[in-house]
């Protein structure tokens, strides 16, 4: 994946992805986009447009359903990371930390062009998880309580 600046392209570049988007916003939620995809085309002629575009180079472009992404969503407030996912290429479940490290994986090139990869990281085990850990080694409910509102120095990357 390439992340070029949106100066890099013309209206006429990307018009084919603001028809799609506007037949899209259209014919699924009955609003009409054409005065928004118009503004997009005049600052990109304008060169007025300040960011970056990530081009997948090939890549199938992968339409879930809302169904598949609040079965997801469920699935991520229910469970956490010790949990699974439904990876929405395969169907196939997995584990939700390992689409995580994937999901990282893949975008740490632009993060390092942005200067952002390092504060990519998954915890070696969320709120909820350490809380359980603390509950089985004994600890009290108050314990586990202060523990987590004590104040922590931010940790970056995990």
């Amino acid at each position: 994946m390439r992340t070029p600046p949106l100066s890099a392209f013309s209206a006429s570049d990307l018009a084919p992805l603001l028809d799609e988007e506007a037949a899209h916003w259209q014919s699924e939620l009955f609003w009409d986009y054409s005065e928004v995809s118009a503004a997009v085309r005049a600052g990109l002629e304008r060169g007025s447009l300040l960011g970056r575009a990530a081009v997948d180079e090939g890549e199938p472009v992968l339409l879930p359903t809302n169904r598949e992404i609040e079965e997801n969503f469920w699935r991520a407030i229910r469970w956490g990371l010790s949990g699974a996912l439904i990876d929405l290429r395969t169907r196939a479940v997995r584990p939700a930390r390992a689409a995580l490290e994937e999901l990282i994986e893949w975008v740490r090139p632009v993060a390092k062009e942005l200067g952002a990869a390092e504060y990519l990281g998954i915890p070696t085990a969320n709120s909820a998880e350490r809380q359980i850990a603390r509950y089985e080694e004994r600890a009290s409910l108050e314990e586990i309580y202060a523990e987590q509102v004590r104040p922590k120095e931010a940790a970056v990357g995990g």
